[in-house]
């Protein structure tokens, strides 16, 4: 059994693949002793140079002495598991002292869909499955934190929309929301204060919230991240 795990992925790359990772890693140490995890591994453990202060230089060299003392004392039980950005700006003495380097890549479109409607959880959509599969295949390339991001555009839509509604309509339950331009006959012409705060309910999340989400919130990663992604996998990691 390995006891020591690198996780490393694209900057911002959210809380999806990675929270997986880091999960599944926790249920294989649930037995130990001890689960000790570092985020940004690579703030301590950065190539080292000339330029380093002697405070960095003597944490480094620390951390390496605690490394190889949980080794050698076999009651010790303990999981070290780390997760980093940039895995080839760790220090080789380090990098080799990691007995799995696992890449966490971006999310495929079945678990984009999944991270967009967990998003959404707490907020009315009206999205059919297809619209959700349309999504996903227009999300091709977006991290988990480009995905939050495009996902908190969508679900802003509708309140961004309460300011400027001119006509509104009485809910079942007694509020008030804004009625669609082509549907003014249904409703009232009144402006959001006219109503107390409480009685305001804006509409439900649409597919369109989503387009206008899109064209404003492109993916971040770029093709150069990944392939030095793939290269660094090559020589030194594995995908997970």
């Amino acid at each position: 059994m390995w006891d020591r795990a690198l996780g490393y992925s694209r900057k911002a790359s959210g809380t999806g693949q990675a929270l997986l990772f880091t999960t599944s890693c926790h249920r294989i140490a649930i037995n130990l002793s001890k689960v000790i995890f570092i985020d940004e591994i690579d703030s301590l453990c950065r190539l080292r140079n000339s330029l380093e202060n002697d405070s960095t230089r003597r944490i480094k060299t620390e951390l390496l002495i605690q490394m190889e003392a949980a080794e050698r004392y076999d009651k010790a039980n303990i999981f070290l598991l780390c997760a980093t950005n940039c895995p080839w700006e760790l220090d080789k003495a380090f990098l080799c002292r990691f007995q799995k380097r696992i890449y966490i890549p971006l999310p495929n479109k079945a678990c984009r869909i999944q991270m967009m409607k967990l998003s959404c959880r707490e907020n009315t959509v009206n999205l059919k499955e297809s619209d959700w599969q349309r999504l996903g295949e227009a999300t091709e390339g977006y991290s988990g934190s480009d995905l939050s991001v495009l996902t908190n555009g969508a679900l802003f839509q509708p309140i961004r929309d309460l300011q400027n509604a001119s006509c509104w309509r009485r809910t079942a339950d007694d509020n008030w929301t804004p009625v669609d331009r082509r549907n003014k006959s249904l409703g009232i012409k009144a402006v959001i204060s006219d109503f107390p705060p409480e009685k305001v309910c804006p509409r439900d999340v649409t597919l369109e919230d989503f387009k206008t989400a899109l064209k404003l919130h492109t993916a971040t990663v770029s093709a150069d991240e990944l392939d030095r992604f793939a290269s660094f996998t090559n020589s030194y990691g594995q995908s997970g």
